[in-house]
């Protein structure tokens, strides 16, 4: 099963942990996988601090790969970490959860 990035939704509802481990994300250009990163973190945090929920397991694997491939690429752009984490929490207090 491949997921792109425009394909939040599976993101959101999660495959089982089994099809998780052979996934592959197709992302050629690294602004657009920092692009999907940044989204998806902003969605793991919106439902967490808004909705109240709890990530599951795979979902808290995710994010912390998420974030730490988001910081390695920002810092090859020489971003600051404190650019990146303005990113990060840019817009977030406006989100709209589901």
């Amino acid at each position: 099963m491949l997921r792109t990035i425009n394909d939040s939704r599976k993101v959101l509802a999660g495959p089982a942990p089994e099809v998780l481990a052979n996934e592959s994300v197709i992302v050629a250009d690294p602004k657009e996988q920092m692009v999907d990163h940044v989204a998806v973190l902003k969605l793991y945090a919106a439902r967490v601090l808004y909705n109240g929920e709890v990530l599951l397991p795979w979902e808290e694997i995710d994010k912390a790969a998420r974030i730490i491939e988001f910081f390695a690429l920002g810092c090859s752009f020489k971003c600051t970490h404190r650019d990146l984490v303005k990113v990060m929490y840019q817009g977030l207090s406006q989100m709209e959860t589901r």
